[in-house]
């Protein structure tokens, strides 16, 4: 029986190298993305952004080269906020539109195309988001945290202070209670002791 026969790992290797090399070199020549729009469909696409994050949208109905770029293609655009506002809405054209915005909101922002034509329309869109941050805000932030967390330490440090000073006034005034009740018998016992000796002086005579 002959032994099943093995494929070397260097090749198998080298072979994902390159498919993974050419799935990057086609995501990187692509211009972005596109939606097949039949007519009066409606149809979205959701972004997350975040409000640090800086987005440019880009868009535009795809015609072919007989097609006038100002042309209008019966393509309506909308881009909503996660709290419902909009931040652009208009009828596209044959011509490339740029949308560049920060958000005010955080979450899943949504990109709407509806088309009104009677034949199939192509929409190519890309969204670039630029995640700097603006590290001045964020240093004065955790500067204003470290802050925080200081007073907060210096904070239970003065309660435990003052927890100790509560406890000695406690245990002081325990001990002169203590001392006050002691002497109270001594003096008790000193007037007995006292009283005794009288008696005992008054039966001798």
């Amino acid at each position: 029986r002959r032994a099943p026969r093995c494929v070397p790992w260097a090749p198998m290797a080298a072979a994902r190298a390159w498919i993974v090399l050419g799935v990057v070199l086609l995501a990187r020549c692509t211009s972005g993305l596109q939606l097949i729009l039949q007519p009066g469909e409606h149809r979205c696409v959701g972004q997350e952004l975040d409000v640090e994050d800086t987005a440019t949208f880009t868009i535009s109905v795809v015609g072919n080269e007989h097609v006038a770029e100002g042309k209008q293609s019966m393509v309506m655009c909308s881009i909503t906020t996660p709290s419902g506002g909009t931040l652009m809405s208009k009828k596209l054209t044959y011509k490339l539109e740029t949308l560049t915005n920060k958000p005010q909101d955080t979450g899943l922002h949504n990109l709407c195309f509806y088309s009104s034509a009677r034949d199939v329309r192509r929409v190519q869109f890309n969204v670039e988001v630029d995640q700097t941050r603006d590290f001045a805000k964020e240093v004065a932030r955790d500067k204003g945290h470290l802050v925080d967390a200081q007073l907060a330490r210096a904070e239970d440090a003065l309660r435990s202070i003052n927890k100790e000073i509560d406890f000695m006034s406690r245990r002081e005034q325990s001990l002169k209670e203590e001392s006050e009740r002691a002497n109270s018998r001594i003096e008790w016992f000193s007037m007995l002791s006292i009283v005794v000796l009288l008696g005992t002086s008054v039966v001798n005579v």
